[in-house]
């Protein structure tokens, strides 16, 4: 199994437009082929810190994720939206 966790913190007046595209994402990300969960977290203690938390049943299925129609669309405009973003990728061992 692996797990993406991608975390970003996004101008102020940016938030909402980007949970927006996120909602987008998400739905679209949760009917993938290998995609076990894919949500959306926002930071209690600084609103404009969100996190994305994915698992994916192999990498295969992350890189062809990664080539969806929805994500090179969305992934893009979000990106646009913050100032600063951290991506782990973790591979499960127990």
């Amino acid at each position: 199994m692996i797990k993406v966790i991608a975390k970003g913190t996004f101008y102020e007046d940016k938030i909402e437009e980007a949970k927006n595209l996120y909602s987008k994402l998400v739905e679209e990300s949760r009917k993938e082929k290998g995609c076990i969960a894919y949500n959306l977290y926002q930071s209690n203690d600084n609103r404009l810190v969100l996190l994305m938390i994915e698992e994916w049943d192999s990498n295969e299925s992350l890189e062809i994720h990664k080539q969806s129609k929805h994500f090179t669309e969305l992934v893009p405009q979000i990106s646009k939206l913050r100032k600063f973003n951290e991506l782990n990728t973790y591979e499960l061992i127990y």
